[in-house]
């Protein structure tokens, strides 16, 4: 979901169907397609095309809204095809809609595509993967978001490693091993490490001086934690009366425990977390780009204890949370990390169908505001709730985050006291 505009945007957006292509190496599973997505041809306008190379020939002909793609093909493979659409139609949404395939390849795409769809897949899971592409689409593409694009270009990128190590804290088959490979690339962040994992507050025996023990012993959720706060929050730090850095950080920090542990033993469990330190990440790049406007908002936000979300989108007319994917996109942050802060507020359009990382993210957030008494992000969607039927649960969930909150409690006087 990058920031820069389409060659073709005037075209798009003078389309009354959003536009798909699927490409696949076999033509028989492309006909099948065809037939199965025929009865959403009012809603859709879906062409197809054998292989990556007829794929590219047909862009540069044509706009498209979302390319979806099988991995495993011939000359030019799934990841190949989507990391040349990402560099020459940045706007283009990118699945992938595969099966099996190796660790070194499923990672290739995942730093290229927006979402995974597995085969078989079933027709309701395609067309609502669809839809959400659509919903992303329209909110990325929204004027208000726009205004604000010229503040986000001008803040800092980080580092390209952060980046990378980004996408390994994401994965969930990555193993501390790799994290501590590339964690020993900086020697800021290796003192860093290994200062945390000798701190009073993980009770260390004795001395850790290995990289790849150090990281052990933190856990990837706590490295996380330190990453996104120290090298990607840490960069946006807005010098404003009335809104507290501290308390913006431990609530990230609470989010990204309650969306992990909602998910727990599931492979989303790693993103939703990591998705959670995310999650309000727009509210510093509004600070930055409008920081009058948002002084404003924080004031009357904590002068009369009204809801901060509610204030910011009638001020600038854009969630934080669409301002801060487009952030994350611009500086490379996995696809579908990003994907999930953008929605994180009203995952409704997206048509979820049961407690996936989006909803658990979405949780995470209401349950983490109500927990600590006020309202940051919005409310809990009830409704949505009860269509999933998981409104049986939130007792046990709001427990949960009462836990993390007390928790984050514990971890503020061990830090104060250390």
């Amino acid at each position: 979901m990058p920031l820069e505009g389409h060659p073709d945007a005037g075209a798009l957006e003078a389309t009354a169907r959003p536009r798909v292509l699927f490409v696949d190496d076999e033509q028989e599973l492309l006909d099948g397609l065809r037939l199965l997505l025929h009865r959403l041809r009012r809603r859709w306008d879906v062409r197809f095309a054998v292989g990556g190379s007829a794929a590219l020939a047909l862009l540069a002909q044509e706009p498209f809204d979302i390319v979806v793609t099988d991995m495993r093909m011939p000359v030019m493979d799934g990841a190949e095809l989507l990391d040349q659409v990402r560099r020459l139609h940045p706007s283009v949404t990118r699945l992938v809609l595969s099966g099996h395939c190796d660790d070194a390849t499923g990672r290739r795409a995942a730093r290229v595509a927006h979402q995974w769809l597995a085969k078989p897949c079933e027709p309701g899971q395609l067309v609502a993967a669809l839809e959400r592409a659509r919903v992303t689409r329209e909110l990325l593409c929204s004027d208000a978001l726009k205004r604000h694009v010229a503040g986000i270009t001008r803040l800092p990128a980080p580092d390209p490693l952060i980046v990378e190590l980004t996408e390994l804290l994401a994965d969930a088959t990555v193993d501390a091993g790799a994290v501590a490979e590339l964690v020993s690339r900086d020697s800021a962040l290796t003192a860093r490490v290994l200062q945390l994992s000798n701190s009073a507050f993980f009770g260390p025996t004795q001395s850790i001086e290995d990289l790849h023990e150090a990281v052990m012993r933190l856990g990837l959720a706590t490295l996380a934690e330190l990453v996104v706060e120290g090298e990607l929050v840490g960069r946006l730090e807005p010098p404003l009366a009335g809104f507290s850095l501290d308390e913006h950080a431990a609530r990230a920090r609470i989010v990204g425990r309650v969306a992990g542990a909602l998910l727990r033993g599931r492979p989303e469990a790693r993103a939703a977390a990591l998705a959670g330190l995310l999650s309000t990440i727009g509210r510093l790049v509004l600070a930055h780009s409008a920081l009058a406007e948002f002084a404003s908002v924080a004031a009357a936000a904590a002068a009369n204890a009204a809801p901060l979300t509610q204030l910011e989108l009638g001020a600038f007319g854009v969630r934080q949370e669409v301002v801060g994917a487009a952030l994350l996109a611009s500086w490379g942050i996995p696809a579908h990390v990003t994907d999930l802060v953008l929605h994180s507020a009203d995952p409704g359009p997206t048509q979820p169908t049961g407690l996936d990382a989006l909803v658990a993210l979405h949780l995470a957030c209401g349950l983490t505001d109500e927990a600590l008494g006020g309202l940051q992000g919005p409310a809990l969607d009830r409704a949505l709730l009860a269509r999933l039927g998981l409104e049986a649960q939130v007792s046990a969930w709001q427990a949960l985050a009462a836990d993390c909150v007390a928790e984050e409690r514990r971890r503020a006087q061990a830090r104060r006291a250390a």
